[in-house]
């Protein structure tokens, strides 16, 4: 095994271990050329930023953000090559995702697999040059996962992906069952993250996953389209996961209704939540009042009501709201709220740290000026 090989194997290994990436930044740099120095210097700058910020380095932590995205612009295809290609990753800009968030202390945080054979036949090669620690497979079974919550390789995933989805024959999904067994698999210890969009669980199989004594890391679990209503966020909130949670992904199902922010107004030990998504629910208007009369919901940064039932009223109870005063990310596509909408979002003396305001058939072309005079290229317009 030659050194390269060697110290790329011990960051696979050990996916958390910074000094292992720090040492394979120093063999780049005395290695030369343009491209491993500038590798070396990138891997050595998101090391940095991903530890705590100290007080009074904010401007140096944003010229050393500015410069590692500055490197992965102009070297991020080169170095990712051949991590796709060992992948089997299809070469088009869709699959070969290249933002600047597809890389985590200088490697790629992710990757797809088209099937759990596909997965065995190329992780081996994929775990020479990158450590997997997201992970996805775009087609399974019940029994397809239980294989492979058992394959060695998912020890050092911190975030899975299993979409289901499709119609008859052509369905990928699991069930009840195959969520408790992923609940008890203790090579999923180190999950942070789960998502598992369109599949078949209900509130029993939520609640296995929810009290797992294995799970005690997981703080992201995202249930759209499964057969899920308000009673699975009620049990959400009183348990040990409900306590941890970062992000409520409330969202993609019509059994959701008002009463799950009813219930997040209640639950008032939820002090640390980040993301509040109710896209695709029948969240309406009493919601919105439910969430705004919510004191503990201060830490909320991104807000997404994409194709409810909330209307202009809501928008301007939300406008007035101080309690989303640290609000940087608001989702109101699809959701009509007009020029009273509008006008209150112009107006608001709260919404003042705003980064992204989507509203794609939520307003009139004539309101569009105004909210461009006062959220600038943070807001976004069109129909859908």
């Amino acid at each position: 095994m030659s050194t390269e090989a060697a110290l790329l194997t011990a960051v696979a290994a050990d996916p958390d271990d910074d000094t292992a990436r720090l040492v394979y930044a120093d063999y780049l740099e005395e290695k030369g050329g343009e491209g491993n120095t500038a590798r070396a210097q990138f891997i050595r700058a998101q090391i940095e930023l991903a530890r705590p910020p100290r007080r009074g380095e904010s401007g140096a932590r944003r010229e050393l953000l500015a410069t590692a995205k500055r490197l992965q612009k102009q070297y991020g295809a080169e170095w990712a090559a051949p991590v796709f290609d060992a992948a089997g990753t299809k070469n088009d800009k869709y699959w070969r995702e290249l933002s600047y968030d597809g890389w985590e202390r200088g490697f790629r945080n992710w990757m797809l697999f088209e099937s759990l054979a596909d997965l065995r036949a190329r992780a081996p090669a994929v775990l020479a040059l990158n450590p997997i620690t997201g992970l996805s497979v775009r087609k399974f079974d019940d029994a397809d996962v239980r294989a492979l919550i058992n394959e060695p390789l998912v020890r050092t995933v911190t975030r899975l992906n299993l979409c289901g989805g499709g119609w008859g024959e052509t369905r990928i999904s699991f069930g009840d069952e195959t969520a408790a067994a992923l609940a008890a698999s203790p090579n999923l210890a180190r999950l942070e993250e789960l998502d598992l969009t369109q599949n078949r669980l209900t509130t029993e199989g939520v609640r296995v996953l929810a009290h797992s004594p294995v799970l005690t890391r997981l703080k992201r679990l995202r249930l759209y389209g499964n057969e899920i209503n308000d009673g699975t966020y009620e049990m959400l909130a009183r348990s040990p996961l409900g306590a941890r949670m970062t992000a409520w992904l409330v969202d993609g199902s019509a059994g959701v209704t008002s009463e799950a922010a009813g219930i997040l107004m209640g639950a008032k030990h939820l002090t640390h939540i980040e993301v509040l998504s109710f896209d695709n629910t029948s969240i309406n208007d009493s919601g919105v009042e439910a969430l705004t009369a919510s004191s503990h919901l201060a830490s909320v940064r991104e807000l997404d009501f994409r194709n409810t039932n909330i209307t202009a009223a809501a928008v301007q109870r939300l406008a007035r709201a101080r309690v989303f005063a640290n609000l940087e990310r608001l989702n109101l596509v699809k959701t009509w709220i007009g020029t009273p909408g509008a006008n209150a979002l112009c107006r608001s003396k709260y919404l003042t740290k705003i980064k992204f305001l989507a509203l794609y058939s939520a307003v009139p072309e004539s309101a569009e000026k105004k909210l461009r005079e006062r959220f600038g290229r943070k807001v976004e317009f069109g129909r859908i």
